[in-house]
């Protein structure tokens, strides 16, 4: 299905809106909905279910050579009893070949290698694929009878495989045990130059947090507890550490989605951070770089990218002067210490349901992110921020329909080479069980 962009557009500054007069806004409004114009949405697959996956909540993977590759949270043959009514979930690729998008089920989950994964796989140092898996692996573990995760590793088959559905093979890199010094309910993963991986999950102690490192141990990993002095202040709803960044010093950026200090409007004790790990000869030091209050600031805080200059931007769920979450970018200053500001303030309905997953940053500076359900139509829409004149023109590109073109976007969005954007939709499509789809400039 192809969509036509709302072609919302809104001049804004950092951290408050500009004011200018009605004639030179609506000039500029008319601009952006012309650029607007020419970007093309298209469902380039829809989600059958069963065997070939559903609800893909995951961001996307996409090589120098225009694969993609993606997870489904269900999907598979539920052979397992824990999965037994949904399946634990699946890896799938994506490729074009004669201008024709083809999609090839990669492997369906078994819980002694993970189930129901939420991150999209990444392409490791050695060509295979690795990624994170909420449950499986060491079963009738500390956190959950199904396991507490696994960090995965998939590769082609040197065989024909007895099972269709098994066409990679599967290893485990690392099991998670639950306990307080590896955790469990591992979140995405990054990699660094040298093929060592690095993540956050619920461990450390009283389940609020750890980052650890993965690093190669001949044919093996290592695991690394790198920190876990995070404070989640009792909450019983604390989610670990994740949306981690480097920085060219090899330090790391990240988010927790709730602790902190800042007053949040529900129930949860904090509202989420940005924080800072430095690597030092010693270990690694953290530092808290922003604690968010959710009324005046957001809650509930998303992914991170980070540009050329060190300015690190996110999103945050719910709050904001709107109530339907923000924009925000943190920025250096030459004291060291931070900058905080409010980029967009969205008016959805709430609840949780406006910006989420990490955004992506192209060439020229603009930023593209997705809310899960905000938008013209209240299930979700995809965004662009242009820089201009030193503040920000937000542009509303797509909003999901509940049709053929999805609903309910999970993750954030990914930029390829050529400047298309790829996302998908939790829910919909002619299936109604999800959609891949592709923005075209």
């Amino acid at each position: 299905m192809t969509g036509q962009p709302s072609n919302t557009a809104s001049v804004i500054t950092k951290g408050s809106y500009l004011y200018l007069p009605i004639a030179l806004l609506l000039a500029m409004a008319v601009l952006c909905a012309s650029a607007a114009q020419a970007q093309t949405f298209t469902a380039i697959h829809t989600f059958t279910g069963g065997y070939a996956g559903s609800w893909p909540w995951t961001d996307l993977t996409i090589t120098p050579t225009e694969h993609i590759y993606g997870t489904t949270f269900h999907g598979g043959p539920g052979t397992d009893f824990y999965c037994q009514y949904t399946g634990c979930g699946t890896v799938f690729e994506m490729y074009q070949r004669n201008g024709t998008w083809i999609f090839n089920p990669l492997y369906d989950f078994r819980l002694q290698y993970g189930g129901f994964p939420k991150s999209a796989p990444l392409v490791g140092a050695d060509g295979a694929l690795y990624g994170a898996t909420l449950t499986g692996g060491l079963l009738s573990s500390d956190c959950d009878n199904a396991g507490c995760g696994t960090i995965y590793r998939l590769q082609p088959s040197a065989t024909p495989p007895a099972d269709p559905f098994l066409s990679w093979h599967p290893a485990i890199a690392y099991e998670f045990s639950g306990s307080e010094d590896d955790g469990g309910g591992p979140g995405g993963i990054i990699r660094d130059a040298a093929g060592n991986l690095y993540g956050g999950n619920g461990g450390g102690p009283y389940a609020c947090g750890l980052i650890y490192e993965l690093s190669r141990n001949g044919s093996g990993w290592t695991f690394t507890k790198l920190y876990d002095g995070f404070a989640c202040n009792g909450d019983y709803e604390s989610r670990g550490p994740g949306g981690l960044v480097f920085d060219s010093d090899g330090n790391l950026y990240g988010i927790t989605y709730n602790g902190g200090g800042g007053q949040c409007t529900s129930y949860r004790l904090g509202c989420g951070t940005v924080f800072k790990l430095t690597h030092t000869d010693s270990g690694w030091t953290a530092t808290t770089l922003h604690e968010f209050n959710e009324a005046t600031e957001g809650g509930g805080v998303a992914g991170l990218v980070r540009d050329a200059a060190g300015n690190l931007y996110g999103g945050a769920e719910s709050g904001g002067s709107g109530g339907g979450g923000t924009v925000w970018e943190l920025s250096p200053t030459d004291g060291g210490g931070w900058n905080f500001q409010v980029l967009y303030n969205f008016t959805g309905i709430g609840d949780y349901r406006g910006p989420i997953g990490r955004m992506v940053l192209d060439a020229a500076g603009n930023l593209y992110g997705v809310t899960q359900a905000d938008g013209a139509n209240n299930y979700g829409n995809i965004f662009k921020f242009t820089p201009s004149n030193g503040g920000w023109v937000y542009t509303d590109i797509h909003d999901f329909t509940y049709g053929d073109d999805g609903a309910f976007p999970l993750r954030g969005p990914t930029l390829d080479a050529a400047g298309n954007l790829f996302g998908t939709a939790s829910a919909a499509g002619y299936f109604s069980y999800g959609v891949v789809w592709e923005i075209t400039p």
